[in-house]
């Protein structure tokens, strides 16, 4: 087996990039909350279709975390705008996201987001998977 190697003229490659297009993405903080009462040794657990979201691997699902009133919140999550975004909740042992033992009722949750909703999103669902009973409230109205 042989092995080549060639010289690369970096400049080049360097003018060639500082030329192209950049495109960028509007990312929005989105933070998600769910009233949920579970027992101990139990965590709330979100997943869904981006991968920001976990995408749909519980292994790689976002854990909520406790807070008065029964009240799990994520961190922020930084999502694109134009983006539409499928998601569900599940209550797992602690540590154990593969190991779900209850799924958050009905449908999926469904997330569209829009460059109004720039820069931040609080997204609050219900246990019930009732998309009426979901908020979504805007920083700065």
């Amino acid at each position: 087996m042989s092995v080549g190697v060639s010289k690369v003229d970096v400049s080049a490659l360097r003018a060639r990039d500082s030329n192209a297009d950049v495109e960028t993405v509007q990312l929005i903080a989105c933070k998600f909350q769910m009233r949920k009462q579970i027992t101990f040794g139990e965590e709330l657990r979100l997943v869904g279709s981006h991968a920001k979201l976990g995408a749909w691997d519980m292994s790689k699902s976002l854990t909520l975390t406790w807070g008065e009133g029964d009240v799990w919140t994520t961190d922020d999550i930084e999502l694109p705008v134009d983006g539409v975004f499928i998601y569900k909740y599940a209550v797992v042992p602690a540590g154990q996201p593969e190991q779900v033992k209850q799924w958050q009722q009905g449908n999926n949750q469904v997330l569209t987001l829009s460059s109004e909703d720039h820069p931040r999103l609080w997204v609050t669902d219900a246990w019930n998977g009732d998309p009426n009973m979901s908020n979504i409230y805007r920083e700065g109205g």
